[in-house]
């Protein structure tokens, strides 16, 4: 059963309130006591770059149908569109319909990537 209050009425739940009253004071970050190191930016930058490579992996992988190794996919030099430095927007698309409006689409063992 609630509890009433003198009037009757149920207490009202409190919003909980900060040392100086406000209900938005902003408190200082705590120091983390996990055991997990900082990334620093270059080290985040570092992460990000290996998890697209092996994104590539995979997907050079799933293209060609065969297992594909770290040290294949970084010597490397297997380029979708080999004058991408050349393109302006005035460029055609580096990649072309065919004749019936379809574009080519890797097929396992056959298409050439890594």
């Amino acid at each position: 059963m609630p509890e009433r209050i003198a009037n009757g009425s149920s207490p009202s739940v409190a919003a909980p309130m900060m040392a100086n009253g406000s209900p938005t004071e902003r408190r200082p970050a705590r120091k983390s006591s996990s055991k997990v190191p900082s990334v620093s930016t270059l080290g985040k930058a570092r992460l990000v770059a290996f998890a697209n490579l092996a994104s590539i992996m995979g997907s050079a992988a799933v293209h060609t149908g065969k297992i594909v190794t770290w040290e294949e996919v970084t010597a490397s030099d297997f380029k979708f569109c080999p004058n991408v430095d050349d393109l302006t927007s005035d460029s055609p698309a580096p990649v072309q319909a065919d004749a019936q409006g379809r574009y080519s689409v890797p097929v396992p063992g056959t298409w050439t990537e890594i």
